[in-house]
């Protein structure tokens, strides 16, 4: 194989630089930055094999992570509606409650992530029985999107981290 050096640990090949573990992981940090404004990460990666620069690190995970305890305002068709979730991510599941504004409580079901999108369900039994399946986005420490309730309706709720 011609001109392929090695990045960091071996010797180079065809007279390409060595690069020490330091100036490739800059890069790699580089190219992460880079690839978190895409739009999708699928569109980094089409047309080539996945490898190991393309899993995303612990820290960019943490950065796109839902978890955390948010407070939201949801426009249902009785009115605004405050309301307290707390999430924790793990791999593509998503566990949490929902907990209303009287100090009702449930578990969310259903949940899965992938980068910035999330969705899940809620039991409801105030104001009435539900379940409401919501979809959302996070971009930092806000989250926004869509409930859905059967025979109801949806509404857009948004809210933030803390």
């Amino acid at each position: 194989m011609h001109g392929v050096g090695s990045v960091a640990g071996g010797g180079a090949q065809d007279g390409a630089p060595r690069r020490s573990a330091a100036e490739a992981g800059a890069r790699r940090a580089d190219r992460n930055r880079l690839l978190r404004r895409l739009p999708s990460r699928k569109l980094a990666t089409a047309g080539r094999k996945q490898g190991p620069s393309d899993v995303p690190s612990e820290q960019q995970e943490e950065e796109m992570s839902a978890d955390g305890i948010w407070k939201l305002s949801m426009r249902t068709p009785i009115g605004e509606r405050k309301s307290t979730l707390a999430l924790k991510a793990a791999g593509n599941a998503v566990t949490g409650k929902l907990t209303g504004e009287e100090g009702n409580s449930t578990d969310i079901f259903d949940g899965a992530v992938s980068g910035d999108k999330l969705s899940f369900k809620a039991a409801i039994k105030s104001p009435m029985p539900l379940t409401l399946e919501f979809t959302a986005s996070v971009a930092g420490d806000t989250i926004s999107g869509t409930v859905s309730a059967s025979g109801v309706g949806s509404w857009s709720f948004s809210g933030s981290r803390g």
